[in-house]
């Protein structure tokens, strides 16, 4: 019974593992990206500014490093910053808390 257990058990693993990667691929589906949706369309921002806001967010990454990212954190119940407009001025957006720092110099 134990051995049964087990191996069902083991046999998730990969089942899990899976669908990390199908919601991972999901969420890069998905048009824009995090900093388009953060600035919004009414705001100027230069691409500098742009760009440095996908390296604090890591979006500049290979795919591969970033699932690797996220899928740690997500293991580690850390599921994001939520972010949502800002309750005195709507078209600019805040986050609640302020991305992870990444490891990377």
């Amino acid at each position: 019974m134990f051995v049964f257990l087990g191996r069902r058990i083991l046999l998730t693993l990969p089942a899990l593992f899976g669908v990390a990667l199908v919601v991972f691929a999901l969420m890069r589906a998905i048009p824009g990206d995090v900093v388009t949706q953060l600035v919004g369309a009414e705001q100027e921002v230069t691409a500098e500014q742009l760009a440095e806001l996908r390296r604090i967010f890591g979006l500049d990454l290979p795919i591969h490093v970033q699932f690797g990212q996220w899928l740690s954190a997500a293991l580690q119940g850390d599921l994001g910053s939520s972010c949502g407009p800002a309750a005195r001025s709507p078209p600019t957006w805040r986050c609640a808390s302020p991305p992870r720092s990444s490891s990377r110099s």
